[in-house]
Formats: C-alpha cells, sequence, structure tokens
C-alpha cells in the first residue's frame, strides 16, 4: 500500500540497450566464482578474519562493477551463488524462478532483482523469517474472514472498469503515473506474462490501490478480523488492492505514520523484506523517504539497517497477515502478485505511533535540506494529519485514562503539525510574491 493520492505525472526518458564488454564480463564471472567458493563451505567453516575480507572484497567488487558498468549485465549469464549460510538454501530456488521467463526478458528487472537474491545469498547469518519471531514485522492470521466468493485478479479488473482514477507504478523507471486506463495497464500486463521480450520505453505497469467495489473484491466481504470487533480499535473499513507484475520490485518504504495494515495476500508469489524502525533504521532511511528509488537502494539496505527479516508468499493460497506499524519494507514479485488491505488504529500501539508521527513531522520540517518541495512536504503533512484524525477518532465517546491520555497527546501533536504546515505555506507565499 501507499499513500491515496494521485501522483504528478512525469516526462518518460527512453533508456539505452544494455552493453556489455568481454572485461565487464570476466569481472562478474570472478565475483561469482569467489561466491560459489565461499557458498560451499558450511556455518562456522568461516573464520572471523577470513569473513572480514570475504565482505571487504565483496564491497570491493560491487564497486567495480558499478564502476565499468557491469550493473548492465544480467547475472542469469552465469549459475547463481550457494547461500553461504545453508539456512538460507531456499532462496536458491527464487534465483532461479526470478532468472525464469517472465522476468528473464526484462532485463532491466532481471538484473536488479538478481542482485538481491545475491545479496541475500551472501549473508553469513541465517535470515529469520518474519512470521516466526515476535519482532519480524509480519503476523499470520490464517485464512481471511470473509464470504463465499474467492478473490481474484478478475475482480480487479471488475473493480477498474468502475474505478473514477486508479494509481499505476511503472517498475522500470520506479516512477508513478496517474490516470492510467485500464487499456494501457491489461497491454503491459500481457506483454509481461506472455514473455515478450522488453525493449527501452515499454512500461511494466502494477497497480497501486485499486477501491474495492461491490462488483469487484468487495463481493468477498473481507473483513479486518479481529480488530473489526474490538473496542480498542477503528478500522478503515474500506479495501484497496495491489496487483504488481512479475519481476515488480518495490523499493524501501514506509507506510503511513502509526496504524497497523491488514492484508489479505491471495495471488501469486512475493518475496517481503522488513527492517525494524529502529533509530538507526529511520536516520538511514530519512535520506530516502519520499524520494525516487535507486536501482540500488534495497541492496543498500541490506548491507546497512539492522534487524532484517523476510517472508514468502508462495501461489495462489489465501493469508491473511498484518504489517507492524511503520515497518521500512521491500517487496518483489517473483510472479504476478496481488494482495489487498486496509489500515487499524488500535489503542495499544499509540505510543509507537507517537514516535513515528514525531519522526514524520521533524522530517518534514527539514525536507527542505533532501531536496523534496514544499508542495511535496505539504502532501506528507495531510497524510500525517489523516492518520491523527483517525486516532482522534478512536478516542471519541471513549472513557478511561488511557483515552484522555491519547487525546491530550495527539493536542500537542496536531498543534505541531498546524505550526510547520504554517511555516511552509508562508514560505510558499513569500516565494511567490518575489517571483
Amino acid at each position: 500500500m501507499g499513500e491515496r493520492r494521485l501522483c504528478p505525472k512525469y516526462t518518460w526518458k527512453s533508456q539505452s540497450h544494455w552493453n556489455v564488454s568481454a572485461v565487464q564480463k570476466k569481472l562478474a564471472r570472478d565475483g561469482v566464482e569467489e561466491c560459489h567458493k565461499q557458498g560451499k563451505k558450511r556455518p562456522g567453516d568461516t573464520g572471523e578474519a577470513d569473513l572480514a575480507k570475504f565482505w571487504k572484497r565483496s564491497r570491493e567488487d560491487r564497486a567495480i562493477r558499478v564502476e565499468v558498468g557491469v550493473q548492465t549485465m544480467a547475472l542469469s549469464e552465469y549459475k547463481p551463488m550457494l547461500a553461504v549460510n545453508q539456512g538460507n538454501k531456499w532462496i536458491e530456488d527464487l534465483y532461479w524462478s526470478w532468472n525464469s521467463d517472465p522476468v528473464r526478458k526484462i532485463v532491466p528487472l532481471l538484473r536488479v532483482g538478481s542482485q538481491i537474491l545475491h545479496d541475500l545469498l551472501s549473508l553469513p547469518y541465517l535470515i529469520p523469517h518474519a512470521a516466526d519471531t515476535c519482532k519480524g514485522g509480519i503476523k499470520l492470521l490464517g485464512p481471511p474472514n470473509r464470504g463465499i466468493t474467492c478473490p481474484t485478479t478478475s475482480l480487479i479488473i471488475e473493480d477498474m472498469t468502475v474505478a473514477e482514477g486508479f494509481n499505476a507504478v511503472d517498475f522500470i523507471t520506479r516512477l508513478p503515473e496517474e490516470d492510467v486506463g485500464l487499456g494501457d495497464f491489461m497491454t503491459s500486463m500481457y506483454f509481461t506474462l506472455s514473455s515478450k521480450p522488453w525493449s527501452p520505453g515499454r512500461r511494466v505497469y502494477g497497480l497501486l490501490d485499486v477501491p474495492a467495489t461491490a462488483r469487484g473484491i468487495g463481493a468477498c466481504g473481507i473483513t479486518a478480523h479481529p480488530f473489526d470487533t474490538d473496542p480498542s480499535c477503528v478500522t478503515e473499513g474500506g479495501w484497496t488492492t495491489v496487483w504488481t507484475p512479475p519481476g515488480g520490485i518495490t523499493h524501501p518504504h514506509m507506510d503511513f505514520y502509526g496504524p497497523i495494515q491488514h492484508m489479505v495476500h491471495f495471488h501469486g508469489q512475493k518475496l517481503w523484506l522488513l527492517w525494524p524502525p529502529t533509530t538507526k533504521n529511520l536516520e538511514w532511511y530519512s535520506r530516502h523517504h519520499k524520494q525516487v528509488a535507486a536501482e540500488s537502494l534495497t541492496s543498500q539496505a541490506i548491507q546497512d539497517l539492522e534487524g532484517l527479516h523476510v517472508q514468502y508468499f508462495n501461489g495462489s493460497s489465501e493469508h491473511a497477515f498484518t504489517v507492524a506499524p511503520n515497518y521500512i519494507h521491500a517487496v518483489m514479485s517473483v510472479s504476478d502478485a496481488a494482495h489487498c488491505a486496509t489500515r487499524v488504529w488500535r489503542l495499544a500501539d499509540f505510543t509507537e505511533a507517537q514516535r513515528f508521527i514525531e519522526w514524520a513531522l521533524q522530517w518534514c520540517a527539514n525536507s527542505s535540506n533532501s531536496g523534496v518541495t514544499r508542495q511535496e512536504t505539504l502532501m506528507v503533512l495531510d497524510t500525517i494529519s489523516q492518520d491523527m484524525s483517525w486516532w482522534m477518532s478512536l478516542t471519541q465517546g471513549k472513557k478511561g485514562a488511557a483515552f484522555r491520555d491519547v487525546k491530550t497527546r495527539l493536542d500537542g501533536l496536531v498543534a505541531e503539525e498546524k505550526s510547520i504546515r504554517r511555516r511552509i505555506r508562508g514560505a510558499i507565499s513569500q516565494e511567490t510574491r518575489g517571483k
């Protein structure tokens, strides 16, 4: 899920073809062979000194490959490395799937995704599954609570036919587009699923947030169980659907500011990478928030952030799950994949939510240093304000010290948000008068 807003149009720039020299190929082959040697060792066979040398060499190799342009080459030309830690061997199967049709034909996404999986396989430690720990960011709830109608991609198309508008993203440029037509999206999905070779200039669309309607996903009667009957929670009510193409990569990002996200995965294969919102991770993420993601951002996060967990959804079986508030996450679609989502504001989460709202307000106050425009910052403040309104609605008509405490703290946050908004609008007015 992303923010529910239309995004500005952009100017399309066609991309150049991928040219690979013999020198570039040799550099990449040497790097893969070294990883193979490391991967053949059992956990514990590599000493700390050797492991430090391996990581130093690995970083140097990546820097060299980027400098000479080897990043334009698909890693699938060579045998993939083996997992350094045998507990991560299941990722080898994902690597093979990623390097098969249809993703294999989408060269830019093939290249970026192969590098991400390569980086995961290079990790010397066992990557924990999010649902197996209390701090993984994802909690599995079992089959969704719904009616007799199963959610399908056909129902998403029904929603698209009645939607007044929906947002899409081109996974090649990593830029959102507004007012993408149903025909444009379905043509893009057809070319992708039928393994047509990708050519520069062709979009690879995914849907961000299609509202559920009675003709489509809304007919399934999915509920946010068990939160919908909990008096300490307030739920958004409506659902939106995300449908991504094979090869789609959503780089590290953070959704909203404080609520739980209740989701139902119902189609395709998708790998989630999650990092907790620790002080260190938030400091790193502050530099990338609301920026167009670089191709290497997920690989950077794997190296730089702490507390990595993963969760893999395989096939078309339905899984209800929650994503904890403000977990930084990246998502890779091995096939075309779909899930629907709604938001939940829970009293027990407010203390943590307050920390994220304060972080977001501080980011807005300093956003001019990150290259984000003032208008874009106002849009972020709109999202923060919306979240605070939902928190405020949770306290309405409720008695008890806990609810009164939340309202008091919210009043202070609302006042701070308004103050920042006034300063930004004042700066915009001053610029306008100066022109």
